[in-house]
Parts: structure tokens; sequence; C-alpha cells
């Protein structure tokens, strides 16, 4: 009796469980490597970056131009331990804010896309009737792939 009874409770859990799990949301995913990359090819995103990366080399240049007026310095027979202080905080002082700049620049762009992505992904998966959508990283198996599809979207609304 004891059997039947257990057998009975655990074909009744299975059929709850397999009930529950057929009335789960469609799951989709999106790989957002994939689109910052395709984003960072076109539209005026991809300008915005270059320009930003024209920033960035020319913060490099000048970071390696002062860099090197202080390794002179250093290598004088008798450097001076307070001009070589003074050529690094002038150093830091004058390439900070443009770090600081560029960084800002940067995460500002980046919210952005994270926005317009999402925002497409919410379009397309209520298109295709998908009720869920991650990052392809936290999918292991299943779900729909909704990469193209936005990526379609976001270069059609960028033109």
């Amino acid at each position: 009796m004891k059997k039947t009874t257990l057998t009975i409770a655990m074909a009744a859990m299975l059929t709850l469980a397999t009930a529950s799990f057929v009335s789960a949301d469609s799951i989709g995913y999106v790989d957002m490597d994939v689109i910052f990359s395709s984003i960072k090819e076109n539209g005026t995103i991809a300008t915005s970056l270059k320009e930003i990366e024209k920033k960035r080399e020319t913060y490099q240049k000048r970071f390696e131009a002062l860099q090197e007026e202080i390794e002179k310095e250093k290598a004088k027979k008798k450097p001076s331990e307070e001009k070589v202080k003074t050529m690094i905080s002038e150093m830091e002082a004058e390439l900070k804010p443009k770090r600081d700049e560029i960084l800002k620049q940067e995460m500002e762009i980046q919210r952005g896309i994270v926005g317009k992505v999402i925002e497409t992904a919410r379009l397309e998966a209520k298109k295709i009737g998908v009720d869920v959508v991650l990052d392809k990283r936290a999918v292991y198996i299943g779900g729909t792939d909704l990469t193209e599809f936005v990526i379609d979207r976001l270069k059609k609304n960028n033109n």
C-alpha cells in the first residue's frame, strides 16, 4: 500500500513538474558581443567611437612624449629628483582630465548602445512571441537566437 501511494505521489509530482515546464515562458537570447561588433562598424555610433579612438591615440602619443621627457631627465648624470617629481605631477595634471573625458564619453556611448539593444530586443521578442530575452552567456541549451533580428532592426533604424 505504501509503495502504491508513493508511486502515485511521484507520478503526481512529475505531472505537475511537466505541466509547469510546458507553461514556462518562451526564452530568447542575444549575443551582445556580436551586436557590439556590428554596431561599431556601422552608423553614427561607429563615427562617435572613431572620434573617441582618435582622442585616445592623441592622449597616448602625448603620454609617451611626456614619459620620454621624464626618462631623459632620469638618465642625466645628476638627475634632479625634485624636477622629475614635478614633471610627473604636471604630466598627471595634464593627462587626467583628458583620460576622464575619454572614459566618460565611452560610458555614455555604451549606455546608449545597451539601451537601444534592450529596446530593440524587446520589440523583436514581442514580434516573434518570445517572453524572456537573456544574454547568450546565460543560456546553455535551447532558446531562440534573436541576435540577427536585433542587428537588422538596429541597422534599419540607424539609416
